[in-house]
């Protein structure tokens, strides 16, 4: 015998084969219109499931019907058993991201649980609805599943004899029912006193009335007959007796309503259930019905399906061409047919069938609307939900804090904060309006209305290519600018900038300079009353280290007179594309009113690539040449630096790649090549960098080191584009398996770094003959949002001498700063719970002094947005340092601070 993990029941009651606490996981596929699980063991018996999902660890029980249905149902196991018998479990909502839990089920057990690569493969198959197909069609199980043993208690059974006794009752009870109706019927004195004119026959009466005695004799024609005198012809001719009772009689064998209301229970027929008789088709196509099969129908199906009855004579087979019975192959629905020898054939009946779980596909994508919920989510105790994006994505929102839905039941500890939804700060992010809104625990949430009113009316921003602040990149200076819109973009100051922290290699010799090509000047014209400038420049492309000819005469001005000569540009990549004078030169002509001027230089790229106007204009006589174009050719420029000289197992490191001379607005492709000594050159990866409208780009990437051997040892990087090569630079890696490598000896070491962030109320003595002042983290802050009146905001130490000077002056203070260098400090103002960075001020590149400390003041401005911060809130600041050098990082401890904002300053007292 095979060893299984449960054993067979055939009953849905062994207690070994019920299976609890079964978890598994459903994630919505946007591509399905079904939702389903496949417990481990099944199939498996219906009436045995309790079902859960788990919301944070709560368990929520989910109801038959109204969350899930029962699918992949085991037909022949159900009809064996008596019990309705499943292999899946259907989830009505098909967005359900969530752990459900079968508490508990049980396993039909044996031969017919799938193995694990058993199950794998029938979820993999299952590409059509669930519901509509059955575990005898998807499971592949070679062997039918086999009749089951049912016992019947022959106690209920009724013999002939008994049956023909109640129907005899039956009859006896229509019967006195019937013979009640008769004195009413047989009363001859009008009792509802019905009139001749109510019945339409009062003309009848003017002709008289017949007897008996005429109504028998039946000659006059002219009289009425009424009903007793038409009685008693009859009773004088027999027939009433005979015809009235026979009639009644039928009448009431006829009458199917249960005229006399009997009960199963009269009829000792409580316990059989009302159901109807399975017809031959029922039976033929093994219908799934509820009725009752006679004995003809099931003699019908033990023959058809293989078997015959003992008096049966086997040469009567099905009528060639009748339809058997039906099953599913794949999505076509196939029948199975007699060929009238007692063979079979089968065919299809119909290709596609929805009975076999076929579905058209759509004819277009059908997704929710834009702010449907899909579902509803608790985090903690608030409540979110999950709404549609119109695109079939998703998107999330709050909904609700301290939700009963979600678990809260009472107060909160005494602890006032503000309601949920009140707006703590806002500002604008574009056109689009960021509110900072409290939660109503004493956290917050950012809550962000696109194209909002009040980003886009009446607001001015600064001019596209206003540089609004630098800060550095490795060694590149970088500007952000503004973009006219209210947003920013960055963008390359100076490439290997000594601010920092570049340090110029040795240049290599310089070349002569190109030789000057001839420029052919105009002829020299006689003095004239009448001055003329002209302009002559290089034709074609200008190359880098080729010549850049600025060649202008004057002629006709008055002798030793005066000149003013300026030279003016207009093109896309310098300037921001707006005409810019670019130098001017002034001097005195000769006697005959001529001077020559000659302005050419060699080509150093420092221009973008592109054409430029270029014009010259005598501002004296107010003379101006006309527009000729230079075309300047591409003079890449790219650099490439590393955040990490030393590289262990584990640590990540940031190569950066900045490009220059490049065309405006273009996205160029750069492969980052690497040289070792165990592969040699190769290429590492490519990467994508965008130019803004000078021509500029960088792009930077964070690599992580996960210390295997592939990289030992110094491994050489560099840049290229374009045949253009960067500088290289050398990161040294030490694998796990190794020791790290040891630096070469310095004459001084330095030591460890001690590198933290303070608040500080004095600075000390810069040579540290004496200590600054630190504020300490139990000192209550302040954050002006019109700090000494002049509408900016400051952060500092509160002073409660005066509202003019409400914070004292206070520093932001980088301490030991090692190796002596520049020190980007900035100041983050964080939400009550620490947890959410509202705002940060503008970054301060700032030089260390000679104990290696750097700082800025930070009461008076620090560049943060006003609209963002709310006067009356709580908030916390803390100090953000950055080691330009190294590139270390700290931060100092949390400060509480309350938020407010004085009066305007008018002066006076």
């Amino acid at each position: 015998m095979a060893d299984y993990t449960y054993p067979e029941d055939r009953t849905g009651t062994r207690a070994s084969n019920l299976i609890t606490g079964e978890e598994h996981v459903l994630t919505p596929d946007n591509h399905r219109n079904f939702h389903f699980i496949i417990p481990k063991f099944a199939p498996f018996y219906a009436e045995s499931v309790k079902l859960f999902k788990s919301i944070n660890g709560t368990l929520l029980e989910l109801k038959e019907g109204i969350d899930y249905h029962f699918s992949l149902e085991y037909v022949s196991a159900s009809l064996s058993t008596g019990k309705p018998v499943y292999g899946g479990i259907s989830f009505v909502d098909l967005s359900l991201d969530a752990k459900v839990v079968l508490q508990q089920y049980r396993t039909v057990g044996g031969q017919w649980t799938l193995n694990t690569q058993e199950m794998l493969e029938t979820i993999a198959n299952i590409v059509f609805n669930p519901r509509k197909l059955t575990w005898d069609q998807i499971s592949g199980k070679p062997v039918t599943f086999g009749p089951t043993d049912h016992t019947f208690d022959f106690n209920n059974l009724l013999t002939e004899k008994q049956i023909g006794d109640k129907l005899r009752d039956i009859r006896d009870a229509i019967l006195t029912a019937a013979q009640a109706n008769t004195d009413h019927e047989n009363r001859m004195d009008n009792p509802h006193n019905v009139s001749a004119i109510q019945l339409g026959v009062g003309a009848f009466y003017q002709k008289g009335i017949a007897t008996i005695t005429e109504a028998l004799d039946g000659k006059d024609p002219d009289k009425v007959i009424t009903a007793s005198v038409l009685k008693s012809v009859l009773e004088s001719l027999g027939i009433i007796d005979l015809a009235s009772t026979v009639s009644k009689f039928n009448a009431h064998l006829d009458r199917i309503d249960n005229p006399h209301e009997v009960i199963s229970q009269q009829l000792d027929l409580d316990l059989v259930e009302n159901l109807e008789v399975a017809n031959l088709s029922d039976v033929l196509s093994k219908r799934k019905v509820r009725k009752y099969v006679t004995l003809d129908a099931l003699m019908d199906y033990i023959r058809i399906h293989g078997c015959a009855t003992a008096d049966e004579d086997k040469r009567k087979y099905p009528v060639k061409d009748s339809l058997l019975s039906s099953y599913c192959k794949v999505r076509d629905n196939m029948g199975i047919y007699a060929d009238g020898y007692g063979g079979t054939y089968e065919k299809i009946i119909e290709n596609n069938s929805a009975s076999c779980g076929y579905v058209p596909p759509p004819s277009s994508p059908q997704h929710a609307a834009k702010g449907t919920i899909l579902t509803r989510y608790c985090v903690g105790f608030e409540q979110h939900g999950l709404y549609a994006d119109g695109y079939g994505g998703t998107y999330s929102n709050f909904i609700a804090m301290n939700s009963p839905a979600c678990g809260y039941t009472g107060d909160n500890g005494g602890v006032t904060h503000p309601p949920a939804g009140t707006i703590l700060g806002q500002y604008c992010d574009g056109t689009t309006q960021v509110q900072t809104k409290a939660n109503g625990s004493g956290g917050s949430y950012e809550d962000r209305v696109p194209n909002s009113s009040a980003c886009t009316s009446n607001t001015t921003y600064p001019p596209n290519g206003t540089l609004m602040s630098t800060y550095c990149d490795g060694t590149n200076q970088m500007g952000r600018y503004a973009d006219g819109k209210g947003g920013t973009y960055n963008a390359v100051v100076q490439a290997n900038s000594s601010q920092c922290g570049w340090v110029s290699p040795t240049p290599a010799p310089t070349p002569p300079p190109p030789t000057q090509p001839p420029v052919t000047p105009p002829p020299t014209l006689p003095p004239s009353n009448n001055p003329t400038v002209s302009y002559t420049i290089t034709t074609g492309v200008i190359n880098v280290n080729t010549w850049d000819a600025n060649f202008v005469q004057l002629a006709g001005f008055t002798p030793n007179s005066a000149y003013s000569v300026e030279f003016w540009m207009q093109g896309p990549g310098a300037f921001n594309g707006i005409a810019t004078k670019t130098t001017t030169v002034n001097g005195n002509v000769d006697a005959s009113g001529r001077a020559t001027i000659d302005k050419g230089v060699t080509a150093a790229g420092v221009v973008p690539a592109g054409n430029y106007d270029v014009w010259v204009v005598e501002a004296r006589t107010n003379i101006r040449t006309n527009k000729q174009v230079k075309q300047y050719g591409e003079n890449l420029g790219l650099s490439f630096s590393t955040s990490k000289s030393i590289a262990k197992g584990g640590d990540t490191y940031r190569l950066t790649t900045s490009l220059s001379g490049g065309r405006p607005n273009s996205t160029y492709t750069v492969t980052i090549m690497e040289r070792g000594s165990s592969f040699g050159s190769r290429a590492k990866q490519t990467r994508t960098i965008s130019t803004s409208s000078n021509g500029t780009g960088s792009d930077y990437v964070d690599i992580y080191y996960d210390g295997s051997t592939a990289y030992s040892g110094s491994v050489f990087m560099w840049a290229e584009l374009s045949g253009t090569k960067s500088n290289e630079i050398s990161v040294t890696f030490t694998p796990n398996s190794t020791p790290a490598p040891t630096p070469a000896p310095t004459s001084a070491p330095p030591p460890a770094s001690n590198f933290r962030a303070v608040f500080s109320t004095y600075l000390g003595a810069s040579n540290g003959s004496s200590p600054h002042t630190e504020v300490p983290t139990s000192q209550r802050m302040g954050i002006d949002l019109n700090a000494y009146g002049g509408g900016s905001v400051g952060v500092g130490v509160l002073n409660s001498t005066g509202w003019s000077n409400s914070l004292s002056k206070t520093y932001a203070l980088a301490l030991t700063v090692l190796p002596k260098s520049r020190v980007i400090i900035q100041i983050e103002v964080l939400d009550a719970s620490g947890t959410i960075v509202l705002a940060r001020s503008n970054p301060s590149n700032v030089n260390t002094n000679e104990v290696n400390n750097g700082w800025f003041e930070c009461q008076a401005y620090t560049g943060i947005p006003g609209n963002v911060l709310a006067a009356g809130m709580n908030y916390i600041v803390r100090i953000v340092a950055t080691n330009v050098n190294s590139g270390e990082v700290t931060r100092s401890a949390n400060y509480n601070a309350y938020c407010f904002s004085t009066p305007v300053y008018e002066g006076g007292g």
